[in-house]
């Protein structure tokens, strides 16, 4: 299976459980992992035949300006959800990873990832 990934999106965004988290917002990471098959686009030359990376790079930083959710899992569900609606993709991975955690201790991050696909 062909992939398209887009690595290490830096964003910032209002999500989290405690209120402070959605009102001052904090950084993120997202991982993005498409499976689609490549060889039309590669054979024709033609962005129409494949996945355009542009359009899921700024639907995502659209959908981090735009909401505001407390579980960081529901983000990457509404994430997976509208990728899935894109024309040529197969099955999606996501990573949204939370450099900053309050869990009051030394944690460098956490990260939910979840693998969704056109089936489900």
């Amino acid at each position: 299976m062909d992939k398209i990934r887009l690595k290490n999106i830096q964003l910032y965004g209002y999500h989290g459980y405690f209120k402070e988290e959605r009102e001052i917002g904090q950084k993120f990471e997202v991982d993005i992992e498409i499976s689609t098959e490549l060889i039309k686009a590669a054979e024709s030359d033609n962005l129409k035949k494949t996945v355009n990376y542009q359009d899921v790079f700024n639907e995502v930083t659209n959908y981090f300006k735009f909401n505001r959710k407390k579980l960081i899992e529901t983000v990457a569900q509404d994430i997976a959800n509208i990728i899935l609606c894109k024309k040529n993709v197969i099955d999606v991975k996501i990573i949204i990873r939370k450099p900053s955690v309050p869990i009051g201790g030394v944690c460098s991050s956490v990260e939910v990832e979840l693998f969704r696909n056109n089936n489900e």
